[in-house]
């Protein structure tokens, strides 16, 4: 069976547009059978400015997946790997609204990494996975490793409400006190907002883990990653909380990144989106909003 497909592209990276043509040719029954468009999207594998070569598309020939599925301990393990790749090509060729996949989509970026990088002397060293379906892998391997693939999809990487909630939830310590306390982060420092905090405050605190992972998965939006900061302080204003700052607002050192973000959230006027609040120095370091 011979089948002439062609699929375009448009991939956004660094201010450039450029349009990627994939073309499928001269895939006959000597491979396999091709499983056609009319039961699997055209992928390619791609990753922002690197073109998409036609043989990229040969995984999605029996045959070659089959030889690649051998290289696992399982079949259903390989099954799982390949579909991860399937999964995170479909959403690259703007496939994922159709197939309801984008909420899936960062953990099959992981598991594909990771049984790559398992699997890939094996795959690498096999007779019977061809060299096009090798180069297809380590493609989008390098792509995921290069952290280029998360970008391509407009949508993936917006919070949830949910995921929202439950990263304040998590973030919110000592959620029992009436006052809050914000400030600069300055690990290992008694200056820094959540040593300030004392044990009489609640103050934000994701954790490096938890943060290195939302910010991951929102591709390092700060925009995104302010949604978690500002439903937090909403959360607390909302139960009356008295707002503390541990550094000065009004010091360019410190006005800046997510805590200029946080004051002026707080002073901003109710009809510009803000709270309306005023900063007032207590002394000792110490400054409060009031309402």
């Amino acid at each position: 069976m011979l089948d002439w497909l062609v699929h375009i592209k448009t991939i956004q990276d660094l201010q450039t547009e450029a349009k990627v043509i994939v073309g499928v040719l001269a895939l006959t029954t000597g491979v396999g059978e091709l499983i056609t468009a009319t039961s699997w999207v055209v992928r390619g594998v791609a990753a922002l400015e690197t073109t998409i070569a036609a043989s990229d598309l040969i995984l999605m020939n029996t045959s070659v997946r089959n030889a690649v599925k051998g290289c696992f301990a399982t079949p259903q393990e390989g099954e799982d790997f390949l579909k991860s790749y399937e999964n995170i090509t479909l959403i690259l060729n703007g496939a994922a609204a159709t197939h309801g996949l984008v909420r899936l989509f960062r953990t099959d970026i992981h598991q594909f990494h990771a049984k790559y990088t398992a699997r890939k002397t094996t795959i690498d060293a096999s007779p019977t996975v061809s060299a096009d379906a090798k180069a297809a892998l380590q493609k989008l391997d390098d792509a995921v490793v290069a952290g280029k693939v998360g970008d391509v999809v407009e949508g993936v990487g917006s919070f949830t409400l949910q995921q929202i909630d439950d990263y304040v939830a998590l973030a919110t310590k000592q959620g029992d006190q009436t006052k809050v306390m914000l400030g600069k982060f300055e690990p290992n420092s008694s200056d820094s907002y959540i040593s300030r905090a004392g044990t009489d405050h609640t103050y934000f605190d994701m954790g490096p883990s938890k943060w290195a992972e939302a910010e991951a998965f929102v591709g390092g939006s700060v925009d995104e990653m302010w949604r978690i900061n500002k439903k937090f302080i909403d959360n607390r204003r909302a139960l009356g909380n008295e707002f503390y700052l541990s550094h000065d607002p009004l010091n360019p050192n410190y006005y800046k990144g997510f805590y200029k973000m946080e004051i002026d959230y707080l002073t901003k006027p109710i009809g510009q989106g803000g709270l309306g609040g005023t900063i007032v120095d207590l002394g000792n370091n110490l400054w409060k909003v009031v309402w």
